[in-house]
């Protein structure tokens, strides 16, 4: 009776016993939540909404991760990955380098109808500005043949006088490389040998009645007038400005990359808005994974459709993410920026 007893007590402890051990194991192999902090402006409701959406997919694929979105600056633990808008010091905490991901970028824009005109007659300089090949010489080519279609190839409004430094990072960038371009020499007034040549081709320009005299001395938006009549042919162009064109006349341009040298990676000018990993998380392996799903280039195109703005995905060959050159206009407030677009303005 006692070893019955006995028996029936060791089968109990061992059922208990087994029990306790697949709770453990289920426990064990089951997905642990991990919750990253993502910092970044919320005030641009579409963008946020698009990017909860893209998360959401994540973290179908991923079970046990989660992101949360929070404001730059709010308090509690500090975050995982941010989005900055501009590039930090080192010393901020962030992992170097950055990813650019959004922005608002400076791009070529022409009239397709003046585009087809001067195809008739150089069919190869023009297919080669279409497909990114073109070099500066051959831009310049462009120019001159398209002086013979109307009053000027290019239009821009300078009364505020940074629309002309566009120009001329644009071109320093297509001549000396995007190295050159990159950073703005104002230490003080002139000379400014790095960028004595683009500056005087650019003055050249100018002289031949290639930038619509007319339209110079006006505001931006005016500047754009000729452009909208079909009496220019090119200008420079980033997001906000389409909203001083009317609509039939936006349907009607091609968006171009700048030409540049031969061997010089693919660049534009603009504000990149770039993800970032902090150097401080405990959880580097996985916010690097939050990077490169919202890089990969099917998210990109999704975020770019549904919000309408450039998402930047990385190139599948190499991994490396486009060149955006921080554009001299941000600059627009300092008197170094000022004394030099006032001397670059003046009359050739």
């Amino acid at each position: 009776m006692r070893a019955a007893k006995r028996n029936y007590l060791v089968v109990i402890i061992s059922l208990v016993v087994l029990a306790a051990a697949g709770a453990f194991l289920l426990w064990s192999r089951a997905p642990r939540t991990t919750t990253l902090l993502f910092a970044l402006d919320l005030r641009n409701a579409k963008v946020v909404e698009a990017l909860r959406t893209e998360l959401g997919k994540l973290e179908t694929l991923n079970p046990g991760l989660r992101v949360s979105l929070v404001a730059p600056g709010t308090g509690g633990a500090a975050p995982d990955l941010g989005l900055l808008d501009r590039y930090p010091d080192p010393a901020e905490g962030w992992s170097l380098p950055l990813t650019p991901w959004s922005g608002n970028l400076w791009v070529l824009a022409a009239r397709s109808r003046g585009l087809e005109a001067l195809a008739a007659k150089d069919p190869e300089s023009v297919a080669a500005l279409r497909e990114g090949r073109l070099d500066p010489a051959g831009f310049v080519k462009l120019l001159a043949e398209a002086k013979a279609f109307g009053p000027a190839p290019i239009t821009l409004g300078n009364s505020h006088l940074w629309p002309f430094m566009l120009w001329l990072q644009s071109w320093t960038a297509a001549t000396l490389g995007p190295e050159a371009a990159t950073t703005l020499p104002v230490q003080g007034k002139g000379p400014y040998p790095a960028l004595e040549a683009p500056m005087a081709e650019l003055r050249r320009w100018r002289s031949l009645g290639w930038f619509d005299e007319a339209a110079w001395p006006l505001g931006w938006a005016q500047g754009l007038q000729p452009l909208q009549r079909g009496e220019a042919l090119f200008a420079l162009l980033s997001e906000p400005q389409l909203s001083a064109l009317a609509p039939e006349t936006r349907v009607a341009l091609e968006f171009l990359p700048f030409p540049r040298r031969s061997g010089d990676p693919l660049w534009s000018l603009g504000n990149a808005q770039l993800l970032a990993v902090s150097s401080r998380t405990k959880r580097s392996t996985e916010a690097n994974l939050v990077v490169r799903y919202l890089t990969s280039p099917g998210v990109t195109e999704r975020l770019a459709g549904t919000t309408g703005r450039p998402f930047f995905a990385w190139k599948a060959e190499d991994g490396r993410a486009p060149l955006v050159l921080p554009d001299w206009t941000s600059r627009v407030n300092e008197q170094g920026f000022r004394t030099l677009a006032e001397e670059l303005a003046a009359r050739p």
